[in-house]
């Protein structure tokens, strides 16, 4: 678990893709940026398992195909439905597997310097994932 206390999960989610209809277009790339990497870091983090690895797949295909939807055709209502359910299960993943070294370096960066979590996320993401993706999971390796 993520949050590490059972008491802080979301029990509920509610996915509402016309209430993002309005959100200004940054708004929608940052938070965009920020689904994508969690799919990514989940699928890739040392902690990842057979359950997060099928989440984190899904939310990315999802995410990767409604992105670009979202971005040009801010009223494409079928894109946002994929994109918030992607990013549901890019969370579901999270609370399976944890993160990894991009989201704790993209963090502190948000913290510290005003900058839109969205951001550092999708940067950190590239450099990291490359990295940790190399080391096998405990988890899927002993299985086999």
């Amino acid at each position: 678990m993520a949050c590490l206390d059972p008491k802080c999960a979301a029990r509920i989610a509610i996915l509402d893709p016309v209430l993002t209809l309005s959100q200004p277009r940054r708004v929608t790339a940052c938070t965009g940026i920020d689904a994508i990497a969690h799919a990514v870091e989940t699928a890739v983090t040392t902690k990842r398992n057979e359950l997060s690895q099928k989440l984190s797949r899904e939310a990315f295909t999802l995410c990767l195909t409604a992105f670009p939807e979202v971005m040009t055709q801010s009223d494409q209502l079928e894109a946002r439905v994929r994109m918030q359910l992607g990013a549901a299960l890019a969370g579901a993943a999270i609370e399976n597997s944890m993160l990894g070294a991009a989201h704790a370096a993209a963090n502190p960066l948000t913290a510290h310097f005003d900058i839109v979590h969205g951001r550092p996320s999708g940067s950190c993401c590239r450099t990291w994932c490359g990295l940790t993706a190399r080391i096998p999971s405990p988890a899927i390796v002993t299985r086999h």
